[in-house]
């Protein structure tokens, strides 16, 4: 995927996941290489306007790819995985059954077990 369709990407699931969000508008995408000592599980980051995500995880594309750039635009309304956090991946859930997007409603609510609220 090159960044030109990965942006692309990005503004699809912001629009479908996240439609409302004018905050979430201003922000960006960028494709990084993980530093070799970074943590497996940490795929993306978000913060000052950008998310980044890592690019092997670009390279998964569909239901993964699109569930990573949902937890990180979640994270626009909670640095952490907090209730704020869980409310935006619960609408987005909610969103990707509405649009039978099963298996990447089943990635959503596999991250909402995966990240107890704090």
């Amino acid at each position: 995927m090159t960044d030109a369709e990965l942006e692309t990407r990005f503004h699809q699931v912001r629009e479908t996941f996240f439609p409302r969000s004018r905050k979430a508008r201003g922000y960006t995408v960028r494709r990084v290489v993980a530093p070799p000592d970074s943590p497996s599980d940490v795929r993306g980051t978000c913060g000052d306007g950008e998310i980044t995500v890592d690019s092997d995880a670009v390279e998964y594309g569909g239901d993964l790819l699109d569930a990573l750039l949902i937890h990180e635009l979640a994270h626009i309304a909670s640095l952490w995985h907090g209730q704020r956090w869980r409310d935006a991946m619960r609408q987005a859930l909610s969103r990707a059954r509405e649009i039978q997007r099963e298996g990447l409603a089943e990635v959503l609510l596999w991250e909402l077990v995966s990240h107890p609220p704090r």
